[in-house]
């Protein structure tokens, strides 16, 4: 998938899904906590199943949104149920929030997601 931003709504929200961001901190956090190199961490977000599939509806989006992104870098390197294979993934790392915060802040976001209400223009971040 070669979108940089999917937009997607349905009658109640306007999902923005910076994509492009979120695979390049997919990357980074497969990298960094994953203890491999970014080539390999490349290979694998590439490969990445759920990355293959069509996101074009706010349900797809909401999809990737329910979960951050070491939840993803893991599911990428370790597959299904990494937290039984690799008990050492099961919980955040300490430095993670401080980590994604500073990887967002670089592209001048708060979050890969922003979902705006179409009730009453709300913003609200995942």
């Amino acid at each position: 998938m070669n979108n940089d931003i999917i937009v997607a709504e349905d009658e109640d929200v306007k999902i923005i899904f910076h994509f492009k961001v979120f695979c390049e901190l997919l990357k980074e956090c497969i990298s960094t906590y994953g203890n491999t190199t970014i080539e390999n961490a490349q290979q694998l977000v590439k490969d990445f199943h759920p990355l293959q599939q069509p996101i074009n509806t706010a349900d797809d989006i909401v999809f990737f949104s329910h979960e951050n992104i070491y939840h993803w870098a893991m599911l990428a390197l370790y597959g299904e149920t990494y937290w039984l294979t690799h008990p050492e993934c099961e919980k955040l790392p300490d430095s993670y929030e401080k980590w994604i915060e500073s990887a967002l802040a670089r592209y001048a976001l708060d979050d890969c997601y922003e979902f705006i209400s179409k009730n009453n223009n709300v913003t609200n971040k995942a």
